[in-house]
């Protein structure tokens, strides 16, 4: 009988601790396009000339042009929300000089609920990174 109650507890365990790697790898992708955009802003104030940064919906990846692309885990859906499209497939956010954007929401996704938001702000081109799950 202690074998078994062992065996439960620890196959509890087992799956806690496997869908919390899970979540680790969702948030540490967020945080990661959160650190491009930031980057974008900052090479367009320095530089002098505007950043885009490029989400692909078909090729499932993004990137800051013209830097390597960044896939995005099959565990994860990106929505827009007054956010520039160059094609039907890509959204795009510019940074300018001035420190302003394009601006728009990004909805990060997983089983068809939103579990964070980047607010991009048109005016001041400041990032917001919305956890909501808390």
């Amino acid at each position: 009988m202690v074998l078994i109650l062992i065996a439960l507890a620890s196959s509890l365990v087992a799956t806690n601790v496997g869908k919390s790697s899970g979540h680790k790898r969702t948030v540490f992708f967020i945080k990661k396009v959160q650190s491009m955009c930031l980057k974008a802003r900052q090479r367009a104030m320095i530089n002098g000339h505007s950043q885009s940064f490029v989400i692909s919906s078909s090729q499932r990846s993004c990137w800051i042009v013209p830097e390597n692309k960044v896939e995005i885990p099959e565990s994860i859906t990106i929505e827009g929300e007054n956010v520039k499209t160059n094609e039907e497939d890509y959204y795009v956010i510019r940074f300018y000089p001035d420190g302003s954007s394009s601006g728009g929401i990004l909805f990060f996704k997983t089983n068809e609920a939103t579990i964070f938001r980047l607010k991009v702000d048109v005016l001041t081109g400041i990032i917001e990174l919305i956890n909501d799950q808390a």
